[in-house]
């Protein structure tokens, strides 16, 4: 209906021989059928829905990302079709915000069609009419699950290796190359060496020059030479005398 009532208006302008209205109007539609193109071809989840929250839009991407074809969406409340896992106030509030105007962003999780728990990222915005009245919301969500999963893998082998960091019964260290910038510098120094020097950690990490200052004189030049050489081969550094 929408676009027999565009080619009536078309024809119109045609007829009346107005040809800076027919160029905006060419213009117009030029523009419309990208915009459609874009948002068929997206891969992201593209739906538009009414003030009473019933799916009005659903393209290809929706279903790649839901599971839900166009039919069995469109005309559903977004709600019953896609239930989050949990209950959400934050979430309910930036919708809110969406539906009085603003443009808002949430991670959420939601039941696909086959069962499958997913995790996606959403950007919603209010759906205006010509007066710029409000007449419902588009959101455009993401599946983010493999990237949220490797995120919380990555946190669970942190939290070992800081276990393990801490547990281990000799001095651990872990020091960033000689020639490092200033502001990429890690040092990190295991609880071990507060207990067994007597220096805190935090001393260790901010004062670059307590080790040579501990080491035995004899030793230091050993010690900045072996420095300089497992900064390039990665092989173990030499013994060291130190002094308490």
């Amino acid at each position: 209906a929408e676009a027999e009532a565009e080619n009536t208006h078309l024809r119109t302008l045609l007829a009346g021989n107005n040809a800076a209205d027919l160029a905006t109007a060419l213009a117009h539609r030029r523009s419309h059928a990208l915009l459609a193109a874009i948002v068929t071809a997206s891969h992201d989840a593209i739906i538009s829905s009414d003030r009473q929250h019933r799916i009005t839009t659903w393209n290809p991407g929706a279903e790649r990302v839901f599971g839900y074809t166009a039919r069995e969406a469109i005309g559903q409340r977004f709600s019953e079709l896609l239930p989050a896992d949990e209950p959400d106030e934050r979430r309910d509030m930036k919708l809110n915000a969406a539906k009085a105007g603003a443009t808002v962003s949430f991670t959420s999780r939601r039941w696909r069609k086959d069962g499958k728990l997913i995790t996606v990222e959403t950007v919603v915005s209010p759906l205006r009419d010509d007066d710029d009245a409000v007449i419902g919301l588009t959101s455009i969500s993401r599946d983010v699950t493999e990237r949220e999963t490797a995120q919380q893998h990555l946190r669970k082998l942190e939290r070992r290796y800081q276990t393990f960091f801490e547990k281990m019964p000799g001095l651990t260290y872990i020091h960033s190359p000689l020639g490092t910038p200033p502001e990429e510098i890690n040092h990190e120094y295991s609880p071990r060496f507060a207990e067994v020097t007597g220096y805190p950690v935090e001393q260790w990490k901010t004062d670059p020059e307590l080790i040579f200052n501990i080491v035995h004189p004899d030793d230091r030049d050993l010690l900045l030479a072996e420095y300089e050489r497992i900064a390039t081969s990665g092989d173990e550094v030499t013994e060291v005398r130190v002094e308490f």
